[in-house]
């Protein structure tokens, strides 16, 4: 009996209180359910703006943002699922000065799917702001 666990357990029939009875459980055993197949994360659009202006830039192509403090700042971000299966995509957007989250969405895609979708971020401050952006699964 060294490895085995002993249990109480207290049992109802019908309402009705039976005393309390030892199981002793022999056997356990655990396992891993691999899971088949992936979502993948591709990042296909990284777009910064200011709605209120024509202020476009476009981060993937390697432009930089230059906006004026007190903008409210807008990000475009597609993305398409190139994995095996469907589920969610997530996107986390975060202030690298003051590891504030801005932004953090879920977005289900189906299979080889692009989406993509626009939020305001915050207003621009005094200066520069640092961010961080993250795709994934």
């Amino acid at each position: 009996m060294e490895d085995r666990q002993l249990l109480l357990a207290k049992q109802d029939y019908a309402g009705k209180k039976i005393p309390e009875v030892l199981l002793v459980v022999d056997v356990t055993k655990s396992f891993t359910i691999t899971a088949v197949g992936e979502v993948l994360a591709r990042l296909d659009k990284l777009i910064c703006y200011v709605p209120a202006t024509s202020l476009i830039y476009d981060i993937l192509a390697g432009e930089v943002p230059r906006i004026p403090p007190a903008s409210d700042v807008w990000l475009m971000i597609g993305t398409t699922n190139i994995g095996t299966i469907a589920g969610n995509l997530f996107y986390k957007v975060t202030d690298l000065d003051t590891g504030t989250v801005l932004l953090e969405k879920t977005i289900y895609r189906d299979v080889g799917a692009y989406g993509e979708g626009a939020w305001s971020i915050g207003v621009m401050p005094t200066h520069d702001w640092r961010i961080l952006v993250e795709i994934g699964h």
